[in-house]
């Protein structure tokens, strides 16, 4: 059974003044992060919700295997991207749709792999935040797709989500850190840049010992 993969990336950026999603981050477009966590993940390109004017880094991420949809009405608001994911999904003959935003730069590949595989596809899995909501990344299954493009993504798909009775809800709050602003952006970068860091430590420990063994 099949499960889209797809990234809401028609946001305004009002709150951060300028569109974001092109901006830097850690040495790579803040929305390339997302794209990064899902092909580390192992999954396959799926689709990138778009505005008629296209981020440059979804335009870029044609020639890696992903697809654009441009939502028309993205002034409107995020329910209209998450509607165009779940048509674009359904058109696709999808059994569940894997929802990510390309405004979260620090969910990790684990966190992404989760979603998309935990559990047969026609259950839902949500990402629950601090507080008790439940939120993206999330997994809707096609039972909820009718539900989703007809408006009740208007009055809340987190509503929608919890009165699903085999809903799974994970959570990581390390990673749920969205950007809003250009200090949520610099923070975001913070934690990225520790991140390779280490991961960049770990590859010289890694070395060292093969030399030793060697």
């Amino acid at each position: 059974m099949s499960v889209g993969i797809h990234v809401l990336a028609a946001g305004q950026s009002m709150r951060f003044g300028a569109p974001k999603l092109d901006a830097p981050c850690a040495g790579r477009p803040l929305g390339a992060w997302i794209l990064a966590a899902i092909e580390a993940a192992g999954l396959a390109p799926g689709t990138i919700i778009v505005p008629p004017l296209a981020p440059h880094f979804a335009i870029e991420a044609q020639r890696h295997g992903w697809t654009l949809a441009i939502n028309e009405d993205a002034e409107r608001g995020l329910s209209t991207s998450l509607a165009c994911a779940i048509r674009d999904a359904e058109r696709a003959g999808a059994e569940a749709a894997c929802i990510f935003l390309a405004d979260m730069p620090l969910i990790t590949a684990s966190h992404v792999r989760t979603i998309a595989e935990a559990g047969q596809p026609d259950r839902p899995v949500a990402t629950l935040y601090p507080g008790g909501r439940l939120g993206v990344p999330a997994r809707l299954p096609r039972a909820l797709f009718a539900a989703l493009t007809s408006g009740a993504a208007d009055v809340g798909a987190a509503a929608l989500l919890a009165a699903q009775p085999t809903l799974r809800a994970m959570t990581d709050d390390a990673d749920l850190h969205d950007v809003d602003s250009p200090a949520d952006m610099a923070q975001a970068e913070a934690v990225l840049i520790e991140r390779l860091s280490y991961r960049g430590a770990l590859a010289d420990v890694d070395t060292i010992a093969r030399v030793a063994d060697g």
